[in-house]
């Protein structure tokens, strides 16, 4: 019965971890502006009477979003289809705690990768505002936060 019970917290655990590990990587992986995630310049393209920006800005955003669109979708599938194997392992109590530790090791690499990949589109599509626009996005960025409950983080008890 011990053995029974240590197996089943075993799974559970591990399900916890892979929900805790992936639930992150959910909206990132989708490939669809999502509730957690704009492409790095949706927000700022979604706000252009706001910052007063001009078309040629628009397009440039545009065009660093669909790149970075680009980029990822290797890396968005890839994620997708690592949750999708290790929670058939789980569910299917196939897997040992080596195996699941490294495959949320390789998930949880491809989650930062796409993080600092879309940094870096952010920090490079806020270069095309200028400084005023800048402020101002600051400030709609910062009125969202508050509006969904100041700077708690996303994700696990954030939201």
């Amino acid at each position: 019965m011990k053995k029974h019970n240590a197996t089943r917290s075993f799974s559970i655990a591990l399900a916890t971890l892979a929900i805790l590990f992936a639930t992150p990587a959910l909206s990132l992986s989708t490939g669809r502006p999502g509730k957690h995630l704009r492409f790095p310049a949706h927000r700022m393209i979604e706000n252009r009477a706001k910052l007063g920006l001009t078309d040629a800005q628009v397009s440039k955003l545009e065009g660093m979003d669909q790149a970075f669109q680009d980029r990822t979708s290797g890396l968005r599938e890839s994620m997708r289809s690592q949750r999708r194997e290790l929670r058939k392992l789980i569910e299917d109590n196939a897997v040992s705690r080596a195996e699941a530790e490294r495959r949320i090791d390789v998930l949880s690499q491809d989650v930062a990768s796409l993080h600092r990949e879309r940094m870096r589109t952010f920090l490079d599509a806020r270069e095309v505002l200028t400084p005023p626009q800048r402020q101002k996005m600051g400030e709609i960025s910062k009125g969202m936060r508050q509006k969904r409950g100041g700077d708690q983080p996303e994700g696990p008890g954030g939201r």
